[in-house]
């Protein structure tokens, strides 16, 4: 968990001698030994900057005892909301960004870059949890008749069998994963997602999860060292498809919307969504924006203590411990 200290001086203070209203942010750090032993021990993360009236601002603070903020050399409409970075006063400006958990439909010529066999449709969702942590991920339809899933860890783009991905949710057999990608009266037979699951020599639930789990090592490699290659796929799955559900068969509905809609765009039953509409946009607040910044560097940071622990542990342990994944 995070805490957040207190500043130490008003943000006056800090307008006049050009330095930055900041405050201490604390990170309760656990470490567990073969599951039974736990120590617990609050690690300081260094100082960041504080937004003005937020509820950890002195000036908040005192006007809840009462006081007003004259006696801190601020006016008394001060809004807050921003700022004072370097002396000056700063804003979070509010981004337009696409519409969480919908699925939109996309023409674009630059989708056979990718791969040869792509064709110019796809439809693409950015799906969002409740911690606000995001993964967005495209659905290409090829020349073939195949479904791929383009999906961007770590700035490397990893491109998937959709059947794969299916599979590899719950335990379903050929005919029911027909059933659910295609539509009645419609000319898909969804019969090359089955081959390019074939094609691998992927036949049940739990060879597709350690396929994912081989192919995605290096993107959730922080657990490579705990985890079986089965583990990894279940945690790629938890972790980067769809997010914001959490059961096999919620994900699959969904995705099987998102094969409708793709093969609709496909034979041009549809338009594209327009993606300068309303209606396709939503706007990233600046408390989310924060958020998920710090949610980003924190994480790169559990996974480098993570690693150096681990090695000094493997070098210095004489009782045999085994090291545990670091949970924050």
């Amino acid at each position: 968990s995070l805490n957040f200290g207190t500043p130490s001086t008003y943000p006056f203070e800090q307008r006049l001698t050009g330095s930055s209203y900041v405050a201490p942010l604390f990170c309760n750090l656990t470490v567990e030994f073969d599951e039974t032993t736990k120590i617990t021990k609050s690690v300081s993360l260094g100082e960041v900057p504080m937004m003005l009236m937020s509820s950890n601002c002195l000036l908040t603070k005192g006007i809840a005892k009462g006081t007003s903020v004259n006696n801190f050399n601020e006016d008394d409409t001060e809004p807050g909301g921003y700022f004072i970075i370097n002396g000056l006063e700063k804003i979070l400006r509010t981004i337009v960004v696409p519409r969480k958990n919908f699925p939109l439909a996309i023409k674009r010529g630059t989708f056979h870059n990718r791969q040869k066999n792509f064709s110019n449709c796809a439809v693409s969702i950015k799906s969002v949890n409740e911690a606000y942590r995001s993964q967005t991920f495209y659905l290409h339809y090829t020349f073939e008749g195949g479904i791929f899933m383009s999906i961007m860890i770590k700035k490397v783009e990893y491109i998937i069998p959709l059947g794969v991905i299916f599979k590899a949710l719950v335990d379903m057999s050929d005919k029911t994963l027909i059933d659910v990608i295609t539509e009645k009266e419609s000319a898909f037979n969804g019969l090359q997602v089955i081959k390019d699951v074939h094609d691998r020599s992927l036949f049940s639930r739990q060879q597709c999860l350690v396929y994912l789990g081989f192919l995605m090592k290096e993107a959730i490699g922080q657990y490579g060292s705990s985890l079986s290659d089965e583990d990894l796929g279940k945690k790629f799955l938890d972790d980067f498809v769809l997010i914001n559900l959490s059961e096999g068969w919620e994900k699959c509905s969904l995705l099987g919307f998102m094969v409708h809609k793709l093969w609709r765009l496909v034979q041009d039953e549809i338009l594209p969504d327009n993606l300068d509409s309303l209606i396709t946009q939503e706007l990233l607040t600046s408390g989310t924006l924060y958020g998920s910044f710090l949610r980003e560097k924190l994480e790169e940071y559990l996974a480098t203590v993570r690693i150096l622990f681990s090695k000094e542990m493997r070098r210095n342990s004489k009782d045999g411990y085994t090291v545990m994944p670091i949970s924050p």
